[in-house]
């Protein structure tokens, strides 16, 4: 696709998965990639303790048009997703890399580095088939491409790095529709 060739965001095949680097109009353009009328669930995954977190998530509601309903319960994302798209159209799932980071943050506790990656790479599994399974609602993801930079020398942040990428190629491999954003700029990669 060149830079003149225009996506028709709303006209993609569903599930989309949008992924790229932090800041860079990921959420932005999961917006456009659903119709702003149809009865729509926003999942949120990011800490809304975080007063930096809060504040994104406030700018991006007023982004989204006010009839769409907004959940923050993630504890069983993919129970949640079933759940929504019994009575929801279209479902936004926004995003992917911070509810690795809640399993992360949740599980340290409980489990070692290797228990929390077993632990994360089955819901990933388990969240990836709950996608796929879903044929008469739109879905929309979005992730962060996190693996371009530096190894993190701690063990919880490399995990995140790990398991984050690790769901990014598993969703990218059952969803329909895969765009990657950088500056602003989509392109389709799947689709």
């Amino acid at each position: 696709m060149n830079h003149d060739q225009e996506i028709s965001m709303d006209q993609l095949s569903s599930p989309v998965f949008i992924v790229g680097g932090a800041y860079c109009g990921k959420s932005e353009l999961a917006i456009q990639a659903l119709d702003k009328c149809v009865r729509t669930a926003v999942i949120g995954t990011a800490d809304t303790k975080e007063s930096a977190f809060q504040e994104r998530i406030n700018q991006l509601r007023e982004l989204r048009p006010v009839n769409w309903e907004h959940f923050e319960e993630i504890d069983k994302l993919p129970e949640l997703v079933i759940e929504l798209a019994k009575t929801y159209n279209q479902i936004l799932l926004d995003s992917v890399n911070q509810w690795i980071a809640h399993l992360i943050v949740d599980g340290s506790n409980r489990y070692s580095v290797k228990q929390l990656e077993s632990h994360i790479r089955f819901e990933i599994r388990n969240l990836s088939k709950t996608i796929s399974d879903l044929t008469d609602t739109r879905v929309v993801l979005v992730s962060s491409e996190v693996g371009a930079g530096l190894c993190p020398p701690q063990p919880l942040p490399r995990l995140f790095r790990q398991m984050t990428s690790a769901a990014n190629q598993q969703i990218a491999s059952t969803v329909n529709t895969v765009l990657s954003i950088t500056a602003g700029i989509p392109v389709i990669l799947r689709g």
